[in-house]
């Protein structure tokens, strides 16, 4: 990634937001874990991390990402910004993204605030383990949680809705990681930014025309898509990792801060 115009805008946009807060599964062919839906005073955020040597750890690690997935429906605010270069010869074309996303990162406040049963509520796939933790809300959100590894691929990913239940809709993905654990917080993270993409988005366009002595007459087409926002409640609703690929899709929905 080259530094310039990214970083810059981003920097612009983060100085002046104001922003409100200071082992493996035995199926893995057609599997849905932590499908549940969220009651009228709590709600469910799935955590997780790499496997380590050392179970407890993992566990406590996965328990953060939950904790960070809370503050996320907490706010979360979001910037990024996509370039696509397009030349006239063979092959000169090129996609540059950057993005930063801002939270409050002061997670033990929503670390202590989840509960979970270490029984029922870990689980593995890959090289990731996962906790399935619950959170008491007055907020209600009234949609069915799930992660999902199966050979069904969900309608949501090549159709997916522009609204659910009010809520603005976004598909998140991320190709695979050496480790999973990875690409699932990517995926989640790529849904933050889609939603941001599908409330306000800028595009600036512009051509630059050169002459080149050795090959000739060529003509670049460059096209800037700028989108920034802040997102309340952004909760996951279902993740699908591909069994084949281990691509991760995430869908999520959020209202505008």
């Amino acid at each position: 990634m080259r530094p310039g115009i990214f970083s810059l805008l981003i920097s612009i946009f983060f100085l002046n937001a104001a922003l409100c807060y200071g082992g493996g599964i035995s199926d893995q062919n057609n599997r849905r874990t932590g499908n549940s839906q969220s009651s009228k005073n709590s709600l469910m955020f799935i955590g997780v991390s790499e496997i380590q040597s050392n179970r407890d750890v993992a566990i406590q690690a996965a328990l953060v990402d939950a904790a960070r997935k809370y503050s996320f429906f907490t706010a979360v605010s979001g910037v990024v910004i996509s370039r696509d270069i397009i030349g006239s010869r063979t092959q000169n074309f090129r996609m540059e993204t950057d993005y930063r996303l801002q939270y409050d990162k002061d997670l033990d406040k929503f670390l202590e605030q989840l509960n979970f049963d270490p029984v029922k509520d870990i689980f593995e796939y890959d090289n990731a383990i996962f906790v399935v933790t619950r959170a008491n809300s007055s907020i209600i959100m009234p949609f069915s949680y799930g992660h999902s590894f199966g050979r069904e691929r969900p309608y949501w990913i090549d159709l997916p809705p522009a609204e659910i239940d009010g809520f603005t809709v976004g598909v998140g993905f991320s190709s695979r990681y050496s480790c999973h654990s990875d690409a699932v917080i990517s995926s989640y993270e790529d849904a933050v930014l889609a939603i941001i993409e599908n409330m306000e988005i800028s595009v600036i366009g512009e051509h630059i025309n050169y002459n080149n002595s050795i090959s000739g007459y060529n003509n670049i087409s460059t096209s800037i898509s700028f989108a920034r926002g802040t997102l309340k409640n952004f909760y996951v609703i279902e993740t699908w990792t591909d069994p084949v690929t281990l691509s991760v899709w995430t869908l999520a929905v959020a209202s505008k801060g």
